[in-house]
């Protein structure tokens, strides 16, 4: 086996606010920053193997900002958000040959305008509490590549761009999904000191009615989690 190695960076700050507008309503801007660079190198061939000809460079920004509010009562919570998102990732890949260095650059430019965020709790009694929210995103997502002149090839840049079918969230996590918007429902059980949360699985919700006098092992619940409070 090789030896390989690699120098990077990575800076990401998130800022947030909580302003109190009245007993119930409070308002929240949102702020979000990343800078990300990397360089993978191969610092031994691996034996029987012949060296690397490529460098590789990558590197990305993104940053989000949005603004947000939540509504609360003895008995219901609401809380949504809309914001900006835009992710930038360039990798420089230079190959050298006969003395001769050419590099390929390829840019990845994402934007999500408006990323929505909903999400809702209500105490239907004491110890039994309702959950729901959503996610959605409307983005567009733009390739660039930008190859040099090498012997008598020109230079060349090719670009696209397309609208992202499904909700895609690139800044918190969420990937693509097949449905148009990503919905979560979900349990909370309340007895003294001691709760217990659950959400309805992704199997759950796209099945439906169809879980009524389904045969197959399909799971209800996707997360549950426990707590206990000594207090």
């Amino acid at each position: 086996a090789g030896d390989y190695s690699a120098k990077a960076t990575e800076f990401v700050f998130n800022a947030r606010a909580k302003l109190h507008v009245s007993n119930t309503f409070n308002f929240g801007p949102y702020g979000f920053l990343a800078i990300v660079s990397a360089e993978p190198k191969e610092d031994a061939v691996p034996a029987g193997g012949t060296a690397t000809p490529t460098a590789v460079k990558a590197t990305a920004l993104a940053f989000a900002f949005g603004v947000g509010g939540e509504y609360r009562t003895s008995h219901i919570y609401l809380a949504g958000g809309v914001s900006y998102q835009r992710v930038r990732a360039k990798v420089e890949a230079t190959t050298t040959a006969a003395g001769v260095s050419a590099t390929t650059t390829a840019t990845v430019t994402y934007q999500g305008l408006p990323v929505i965020n909903v999400g809702g709790e209500w105490w239907f009694t004491d110890w039994l509490a309702g959950r729901a929210g959503y996610q959605r995103s409307i983005a567009t997502t733009k390739l660039k590549t930008e190859t040099p002149a090498v012997g008598t090839v020109p230079a060349a840049t090719t670009e696209s761009n397309r609208t992202t079918a499904h909700s895609f969230i690139a800044v918190g996590g969420l990937g693509p999904f097949n449905n148009d918007g990503v919905v979560n429902l979900g349990l909370g059980f309340k007895f003294g000191n001691f709760a217990l949360d659950a959400t309805v699985s992704e199997e759950a919700l796209r099945r439906g009615l169809g879980l009524i006098g389904a045969q197959d092992n399909l799971n209800t619940f996707g997360y549950i989690t426990t707590s206990y409070s000594f207090q």
